[in-house]
Order: C-alpha cells, then sequence, then structure tokens
C-alpha cells in the first residue's frame, strides 16, 4: 500500500505493514507488523494500542509508539534510552526513531573539521536509539568560490531548501569579492530567516569574565546596515544603505519574545536602538516591537541605546535575558555576549525562520588553525543541539548539551583555546563518551 493506497486508505482503518514511509503532502504511513497509523492531510488518526507524535514544524510524522503483544517467551521491546514524553508508557513498546535529512556546508576553514566533529556526535545518538540522519554534503564559501566563480551555486541552494535543516561550519565571506556570492546572506533571504538566535552564558568548569551572564541575542539578519545596497559617490565616498521594514521587525520581535516565554527566566524583553540618530529607522523598529509586546503581557518589555546596552552587558549581565536588536547591533552585541561568557568557541546560533533554519558556530573559519585538527568543534556541537531541539528532539538536544557540558565540568579534555592541548577528536571522543554514559543512565 504505497502511493494512491496512502490517499485512499480511511482515516480509521488500521492496516498491517512491515515499513515506514513518510510521503509528500502530509501524507506519512509508519508500521513495524502490527499496525500503522495514516495521516492525512495533516491530520492525526490513532489506531488502537498506538501513540503517535508530530513534529509541528516538519507537519509529519516522526515517531510512532506501539504497544506490541508480548513476544513470544515474555520479553519485552528493549527501552529506550529517552524520557518519556507525555502520555507515552514507560515499558511494552517500540519506538520508531526519527528521520531526518540534513544539508551540511562545511565551508572554509576549520568548518569541515568541526563539522565533522559535529556529525560524529548526530552519529553517536543515533547508534543509542536517538533520530537518524542523513547528510548532503554541498560546497559553498570562499574555497567553492575560487573553483568555479560563485561562492553560492543554484543547486546548493536547492538542497539546502530541501533538506530539514542546515548545518554549516564557517565561511570566509570577508574573502569573497564584490559580485562572487554571499552566502550567508542568501541563505537568510532565502530561508526567509526571522532572526538569528545566539545564547550565551556561563559554563561550570570554564573560566569566563561573567559568572552570571545567560541571556539570548536574538537578531534580525535579512536587512538593516547589512542590507547590500552599497554605492559610490564619486571616487572618494561611498555609501550604505539601512534598511529596516516592520514585516521584518516584527517577525525578529516574536521571536525574541517566544524566546523569553521558553526560556522562564526574567521575562523580559530589551529592544536595542539609537533613536537619537536613527530616527526614521530605529523609530519604525522600535514601534514594530512594541506592538509585538502587547501580545505578551508577561513579558516585560524595555529599551535602550546601543552604547548603553554594551556597557549595561559588561557591568550586569545578569539583568539581561534576551535582547532584541537590528542586524548590525546584534551582531556586535552577540559577541560581546560570548567574550563574557565562555568565548567563540562554545558559541552556538541559529537562523530560523518560519518554514527553513540553518544553525552554525558563531566563531569564523580561522585559517591561521585550519587543517591540523586542533580546532574546538564545541560551538558547532552545541549548534547541532539547537537543531535537533528546533526538529523536535528535546531529549536528543538535552543530553548531547549535558554531554558538552560533563566534559567541560570535567576539566580533563580541552582544546588549546580553552587552556588545554586536546584535538578536534579527542574532544569529540570526550563529548562521545559522555553523551554515552547520559544515555546509559
Amino acid at each position: 500500500m504505497i502511493g494512491a493506497g496512502l490517499q485512499q486508505a480511511s482515516r480509521d482503518q488500521a492496516m498491517s505493514v512491515d515499513w515506514v514511509r513518510d510521503g509528500e503532502d502530509g501524507e506519512a504511513a509508519l508500521g513495524s507488523g502490527d499496525y500503522a497509523v495514516v495521516l492525512l492531510d495533516f491530520g492525526l488518526s490513532k489506531m488502537p494500542g498506538m501513540e503517535v507524535l508530530c513534529n509541528a514544524r516538519r507537519r509529519s510524522c516522526f515517531a510512532a509508539h506501539i504497544h506490541r503483544p508480548a513476544r513470544p517467551g515474555g520479553a519485552d521491546p528493549l527501552p529506550s534510552p529517552f524520557p518519556a514524553r507525555a502520555g507515552q508508557r514507560e515499558t511494552g513498546e517500540t519506538i520508531m526513531a526519527a528521520s531526518y535529512s540534513i544539508c551540511v556546508l562545511p565551508g572554509d576553514g576549520i568548518g569541515p573539521e568541526v563539522t565533522d566533529c559535529a556529525r560524529r556526535v548526530l552519529d553517536a545518538l543515533s547508534a543509542r536509539g536517538g533520530p537518524n540522519f542523513t547528510y548532503d554534503t554541498q560546497a559553498a564559501g570562499h574555497g567553492t568560490f575560487l573553483a568555479g566563480g560563485d561562492a553560492m551555486p543554484e543547486g546548493v541552494m536547492a538542497a539546502a531548501k530541501a533538506a530539514d535543516a542546515v548545518l554549516l561550519g564557517a565561511m570566509d565571506v570577508a574573502a569573497i569579492p564584490p559580485g562572487g556570492g554571499d552566502p550567508l546572506g542568501d541563505l537568510r533571504i532565502a530561508f526567509e530567516v526571522a532572526a538569528s538566535v545566539r545564547p550565551s552564558r556561563a559554563i561550570t568548569g570554564v573560566a569566563s569574565p561573567s559568572d552570571d551572564i545567560d541571556c539570548v541575542v536574538v537578531r534580525e539578519v535579512t536587512e538593516g546596515l547589512y542590507s547590500r545596497i552599497e554605492y559610490m559617490v564619486g571616487d572618494d565616498a561611498a555609501c550604505a544603505v539601512r534598511v529596516v521594514t516592520r514585516d521584518a521587525s516584527t517577525k525578529a520581535a516574536r521571536m525574541a519574545f517566544e524566546q523569553a516565554k521558553a526560556r522562564n527566566k526574567q521575562g523580559r524583553v530589551t529592544a536595542v536602538h539609537k533613536i537619537g540618530v536613527l530616527k526614521l529607522t530605529d523609530g519604525l523598529f522600535l514601534d514594530a516591537a512594541r506592538e509585538v509586546a502587547r501580545d505578551y503581557p508577561e513579558i516585560e518589555f524595555e529599551t535602550r541605546n546601543i552604547d548603553a546596552c554594551a556597557m549595561e552587558l559588561v557591568r550586569e549581565p545578569a539583568h539581561f535575558d534576551v535582547i532584541l536588536a537590528t542586524n548590525a547591533f546584534g551582531d556586535i552585541l552577540s559577541d560581546v555576549a560570548a567574550g563574557l561568557a565562555a568565548g567563540l568557541g562554545l558559541a552556538a546560533s541559529g537562523c530560523i525562520g518560519e518554514r527553513w533554519a540553518y544553525f552554525e558556530p558563531v566563531h569564523g573559519s580561522a585559517p591561521d588553525i585550519a587543517g591540523q585538527g586542533v580546532a574546538n568543534p564545541c560551538a558547532t556541537v552545541l549548534s547541532a543541539a539547537m537543531m535537533l531541539r528546533h526538529l523536535g528532539e528535546d531529549d536528543g538536544a538535552g543530553a548531547v548539551e549535558g554531554a558538552v557540558a560533563d566534559v567541560l565540568a570535567a576539566g580533563e579534555v580541552r582544546t588549546g583555546d580553552l587552556g588545554g592541548s586536546a584535538t578536534s577528536a579527542e574532544m569529540t571522543d570526550a563529548i562521545i563518551a559522555a553523551l554515552a554514559g547520559r544515555l546509559a543512565a
């Protein structure tokens, strides 16, 4: 019963199948030899003895919990290493792991090295009962420009949009000349990114200038001073156009308030501006933010001048929960926050829209250490954890984040940027061992 059979199946009809299929247009059927579930038009139909979870972002079924009859001899299926979800029984069930397609853009410099490390961690999670992953590795960045004259070929963008999520390494975009392509800018526009989300917090076992920073910078990334509109005025002057729209500002503001709501910390959003000088553009940005704030009365909303916010972030980092900023201001503040926390080697980020998203470490391509196998992979591994959470795999995300925290707290394995001498592979090995320990507990 494949293809048309799925479309014709009754919403209340149980079927016996021995395969798993995730179809197009919201049709999906999952089976394991007992019963299956049919999803039609994103509707959910439950069969006797079965629970189904749906990934709201992908709008498709990603796991089925099947209560099987007892096996011969009374043997039960192996339990999942992940905690039971709401409404899920602890025993007598088999969990069919999700499967996700990940487009990997290794990029330049240390990018290929750190994305390989992150893939190893994801595969280790899969091997211990977590979700399964297929990878489509695509070339983009400065090296791709040198090879073919275009840093972001059209086929690469198509592959990225076809995947469930994108994991990016690092790209030397500064080395790409005008007209050679803008991979990051193109991704943000094509993915209709609402904002970049960059968390920064102090980590046990890692020395940092601040012990009490725990904030998220939500940065609008499709316009602002980085609108990519520049022109020459004669031979001795150049202009850049700062574009701020109500639509993009509203999307970023909503992302900020949703982050504050999910974090359940202080419940505060701080919008950053320079309205004394940028009266029209920052005036519109703040108007949009205030309008969104009305939908979240439980979240405190405040504003700060960019210069005052930078100073207060250094002096009183614990005050800040979620910082909402336009493109350039957010770019700067997120690096300040990372420096106050554990540094760029541990700074993860995600550029998230309603339909597409990509995840990348905040650090650059570090060409000076590329190929030496000494780059810190933690920021990319933590970005992969953010990707897992975006895909609805909260348990896996927590396990990966916890494994990184365990390794850093132990302090025995550290790369050079953290004061140690471990290689990228050794750091990854330690994270995988800690992950195995967590999942076995």
